[in-house]
C-alpha cells in the first residue's frame, strides 16, 4: 500500500516505535514515514507533537546539536545520497548500526544538515546524541590540558557519553601535538565502547588527516585505520 498523502512510498503498516508513543498508532495510518515526520511537524495539537516539541526545544535550549527549525527542513539535499545516509545512519525502527558514518563531499551541499537530521530522528528514539565542530573540539581539549588535574578526565568523559557524536568539520583548522592526542583519544575510546561516531569532511580520512599531520607520524596510520573500520564512507555529490 502506498502512502496517503505522497503516493510514493510505502505505507507504514505496523506501530511507528521510533518516536515511543502509543498516539501513532492512529495518526500515522496510512501514510509513510518521511510523511508522518513531516505532518507531525506541521501539527501543533498532536500528543505525540507536542512530546517531540518538548524535546526539540531542550536541544535549542541546550544547544545540543544545530538547531535548524521545522521550517528549514524542507532544505534537505534533495538526493538520493542524502536519504541512504539518514537511513543506513539512524533506522526509523529495528537495529542500530554497528558502523558510524564518515560523509565526505565538497562544501556546501548538505553534509551536516543530512546528519543532523539523522541526530534528530536518534532524539525521538530516546538516544543521547552530541554534536561538535571539530575545531572546537580541538581546542576544548587543549584547555582541558590547561586546566586543573581532573578537567581531561572529565573532558574525555563528557565525550563518551553520547550514543552518537557528530563531529563536524573534520580536519578544518590546524592540528597541534595537543590536539592530535585528544582526537586520537576520542576516535579509540569511543570505538572500545562500541559507540557511534560520525564525521563530516571534504575529503578522505586519510586526505584530511595528511593533510595536517605528517604521515611519518606515529599517529597517523593508527587513526586513520580507527576512523576508516568504525565507519561507513558516503559520498555527497
Amino acid at each position: 500500500m502506498l502512502c496517503s498523502a505522497c503516493g510514493r512510498k510505502a505505507a507504514l503498516t505496523e506501530e511507528y516505535t521510533a518516536f515511543g508513543t502509543h498516539e501513532l498508532r492512529s495518526f500515522s495510518h496510512g501514510m509513510c514515514a518521511d510523511c508522518l515526520e513531516i505532518k507531525l511537524h506541521s501539527s501543533n495539537k498532536n500528543v505525540a507533537y507536542e512530546r517531540i516539541r518538548r524535546r526539540y526545544d531542550s536541544i535549542k535550549r541546550n544547544k545540543t546539536i544545530p538547531y535548524f527549525g521545522h521550517t528549514q527542513r524542507a532544505k534537505l539535499p534533495n538526493a538520493y545520497w542524502s536519504e541512504s545516509v539518514r537511513d543506513y545512519a539512524m533506522p526509523r525502527t529495528g537495529p542500530m548500526p554497528i558502523r558510524g558514518v564518515y560523509l565526505t563531499g565538497k562544501s556546501r551541499v548538505g553534509k551536516t544538515r543530512t546528519l543532523v537530521w539523522a541526530l534528530e530522528r536518534a532524539v525521538m528514539r530516546g538516544l543521547n546524541v552530541g554534536y561538535i565542530l571539530y575545531p572546537d573540539l580541538i581546542r576544548g581539549y587543549i584547555d582541558a590540558l590547561r586546566g586543573d588535574s581532573g578537567d581531561r578526565g572529565k573532558w574525555i568523559t563528557a565525550k563518551l557519553k553520547p550514543t552518537v557524536l557528530l563531529i563536524d568539520d573534520l580536519g578544518k583548522g590546524n592540528l597541534t601535538d595537543a590536539g592530535l592526542e585528544g582526537l586520537w583519544t576520542i576516535v579509540e575510546k569511543r570505538m572500545g565502547e562500541n559507540k557511534l561516531t560520525w564525521y563530516t569532511a571534504n575529503g578522505p580520512a586519510r586526505q584530511i588527516i595528511g593533510s595536517a599531520l605528517s604521515e611519518s607520524s606515529h599517529y597517523f596510520e593508527p587513526l586513520v585505520a580507527r576512523i576508516e573500520e568504525s565507519t561507513v564512507k558516503f559520498e555527497a555529490t
